[in-house]
């Protein structure tokens, strides 16, 4: 019997990465990877533009702060929705059977609703291991994917 084939996206709210099997004894490893900082950091020197074009209105510092995080959640929303989409696809034409979903716990939720309903899912761990090296990865994700005995 195979072990099953198992897409890993290790997610934070600015990057992704898709990581697979790299085969019997030889761990996992990073096959996408997905930077949307610089698409983060546009929308909140936007939002910031924002802000300052209507500071003399009155007090209004909250209602700054309030649209700044709207648009920071709304650019994390469409991150993830992107992510989620790409995951599918990658599921669908590299025959994976199921995925995984590592994210900080917040994020978590928001991922799993993205994915199409009917999508396989193996699990979900709440880490952000978007930074953890490839051959760190098995010590957090061996019981679902990596063989056992691997670094």
């Amino acid at each position: 019997m195979r072990a099953p084939n198992i897409l890993f996206v290790l997610a934070d709210g600015g990057r992704a990465r898709f990581v697979r099997r790299a085969g019997v004894r030889r761990g996992l490893s990073t096959f996408c990877t997905i930077d949307g900082s610089d698409r983060l950091k546009q929308l909140r020197a936007e939002a910031r533009g924002r802000a300052q074009d209507r500071t003399s209105q009155g007090d209004g510092s909250r209602s700054h702060a309030v649209e700044e995080a709207d648009l920071m959640r709304e650019g994390k929303e469409a991150f993830v929705a992107d992510v989620a989409a790409r995951a599918v696809e990658a599921a669908r034409d590299q025959a994976f059977d199921a995925i995984f979903i590592v994210a900080p716990q917040r994020l978590l939720g928001r991922l799993e609703r993205a994915l199409p309903s009917g999508t396989t899912l193996a699990g979900r761990l709440a880490l952000d291991l978007t930074k953890t090296p490839d051959a760190e990865l098995p010590r957090w994700l061996h019981p679902v994917g990596a063989p056992a005995g691997l670094p």
